[in-house]
């Protein structure tokens, strides 16, 4: 049996299903579709619209029959049922690792390929996975997005906007320690 494919024209992504290519191009141009006619949010995708209706209606359909977990989608339903069945369907053809999730086994075959599809708008760097990127991105100078109103200073994380908070209030690990608070 001969698999048909469907490409974009404009990012050359490949779909199996032309209903598949056609919300990709919807994302492309902006639109929005998929209107709930309880709160009138408009969404791009069908699934993201029928999410919605779920919120409404308060609807879970998918249950583990195990321990009850309910889930508005099926793909979620038996993503946590193979946790139960230690079934690990995506295998790496470079070193055999098996996951669980599509989206881990994506991200692991960019380890071989060397793929580094995400890149920082500021400098050169690239990375494997957006989460990487978007951290890294908070370290250029105008994406301090936590701020301290008391001193004015601000920070790339809000980690380290609580541990300036502590200078502050004189909880500092030096002097926690000094109290018998701090645990290294």
């Amino acid at each position: 049996m001969q698999v048909k494919f469907y490409k974009c024209n404009k990012f050359g992504k490949v779909f199996l299903s032309n209903s598949d290519l056609t919300e990709h191009y919807i994302i492309h141009f902006g639109e929005k579709p998929y209107g709930c006619s309880e709160c009138g949010k408009a969404f791009s995708h069908r699934s993201h619209h029928t999410e919605q209706q779920q919120v409404h209606t308060g609807g879970k359909h998918y249950e583990c029959i195990e321990y009850g977990k309910a889930s508005s989608h099926k793909s979620h339903l038996t993503q946590h049922h193979r946790i139960h069945s230690g079934e690990k369907p995506y295998v790496c053809n470079e070193c055999g690792k098996a996951l669980v999730q599509d989206s881990d086994f994506i991200w692991h075959t960019r380890i071989h390929s060397g793929e580094k599809p995400f890149d920082c708008k500021d400098c050169e760097k690239v990375f494997h996975d957006s989460s990487s990127a978007t951290s890294h991105m908070r370290c250029h100078p105008r994406e301090k997005l936590y701020g301290y109103s008391e001193c004015g200073k601000t920070y790339s994380y809000s980690s380290t906007l609580n541990e300036h908070q502590k200078t502050h209030s004189g909880e500092t690990k030096e002097n926690l320690k000094l109290l018998g608070n701090f645990r290294a």
